[in-house]
Formats: structure tokens, C-alpha cells, sequence
């Protein structure tokens, strides 16, 4: 499922998207599908939480040119600066539907979901916290899960993201 959810997510990208995702739940099955599969490795992914170390950030400028620029402590101030810097670099910003949409909206917007991701759209006359459901490619994502799920159930487990992913696909909006 981890290997499943990592495809489906960056396959859903424009290209040399940052993606912003909420943990090593997101992060660990995309870094393994970059670094050992070869998958989309134009993408940028930024683990929200890591921002508070010290070393995360410089890595992020060291690496891919995206720095922050205020003094801001909060990771959500720090995603939001990293954001910034991806739009004066011109690169799509996009956030894993696993984050939550109070954090969402405070790194832009207005946004359309395209699979597990939202997708910022800048040029958009909506307001900033609008999401958009661009309904045939949900509805093809979740056919590609279901396909490579072949009939299968992802087993239960404490972590939910699973279930919201799988919910999403099947009812076609973030939940």
C-alpha cells in the first residue's frame, strides 16, 4: 500500500512540484520510490514537521534552491516561506491531501485535488481557500489503485491515512 500511495501521488504531479506532506508516513514510501524506483525524482518533497530542525531547511536551500526567509518558528510559517520561495522559482506547489486544511491554506491557494494531492492554482479567480475537485482524474486514480489493489482490502491499522486516501478515491473529494 505504502509503494501504491507513493506512485499514485507523484504520478498526479506537474512537473518540478514541491510537495508539501505531513509526516514520515507520507515522506518514507515517496523517498523510496524516488531513490530506489526511480519515480519522479523532479519533485520536490518537503516534510512539514522536519522543518523545525535546523538542518532540514539548509538542506532544502542547499539542495534545491527553496529557503526561508522570515523568522518565523512555526512550521506552518516555514512551509509557507518555503512555498514563496517555489513560486519565485516558478515550480508548481502542491500538498498531500494527508495534511491538514487549516495548514493547507496558509501556504496558498486556491487549489485542485487531481488524485491524493492538491494542486495550487494561482491563475484562478477563486478565493484563496477554495478547493476544486477535478472530477475524471479522481475517478481515474481511484481506478488505477483499484487495478493495482487487484480485489484486495488494505488491512486496518492504527495509522488512518489509509482509510482517508482509499475514502477519498472512492467518494471523490478530500476528506
Amino acid at each position: 500500500m505504502p509503494r501504491l500511495v507513493a506512485s499514485s501521488l507523484l504520478d498526479s504531479l506537474p512537473p518540478r512540484t514541491v510537495l508539501f506532506v505531513a509526516g514520515d508516513n507520507d515522506s518514507y514510501p515517496l523517498w523510496y520510490a524516488q531513490q530506489v524506483h526511480d519515480e519522479r525524482r523532479d519533485v520536490t518533497i518537503v516534510t512539514m514537521p522536519l522543518l523545525a530542525a535546523s538542518w532540514y531547511p539548509e538542506e532544502l536551500r542547499r539542495r534545491q534552491s527553496l529557503s526561508i526567509t522570515s523568522a518565523s518558528y512555526s512550521l506552518v510559517g516555514r512551509s509557507a516561506d518555503i512555498a514563496a520561495s517555489a513560486r519565485r522559482a516558478g515550480r508548481p506547489i502542491a500538498v498531500a491531501l494527508t495534511v491538514p486544511d487549516s495548514e493547507r491554506v496558509r501556504l496558498g491557494g486556491p487549489w485542485v485535488v487531481t488524485g491524493l494531492a492538491a494542486i495550487e492554482e494561482p491563475t484562478s479567480n477563486s478565493t484563496k481557500s477554495a478547493v476544486r475537485l477535478d472530477s475524471a482524474r479522481i475517478t481515474a486514480e481511484a481506478a488505477r489503485i483499484d487495478s493495482m489493489l487487484g480485489g484486495r482490502v488494505p488491512r486496518s491499522a492504527p495509522d488512518p491515512v489509509p482509510f482517508r486516501i482509499q475514502l477519498c478515491c472512492r467518494v471523490g473529494k478530500p476528506v
